[in-house]
């Protein structure tokens, strides 16, 4: 695994911790992941998806 990918390791972990959490990769959305456009949708709270939409912290602002 090279060093850009050293990261996916904790992605489990984190999803634990943080059940808002999605991210990239193939399409699987009981897995709360996806390609972009599924998680820009996500985000914009297009699609109706399980689990839980407290938040985002893509959309949080930093004011």
């Amino acid at each position: 695994m090279g060093k850009e990918n050293e990261w996916l390791r904790v992605v489990e972990t984190l999803k634990e911790i943080m059940p808002e959490l999605y991210v990239f990769g193939d399409y699987d959305p009981s897995g709360r992941r996806g390609p972009a456009l599924w998680l820009a949708c996500v985000e914009a709270r297009v699609l109706a998806v399980d689990g839980p939409r407290t938040a985002f912290p893509c959309s949080t602002s930093l004011a």
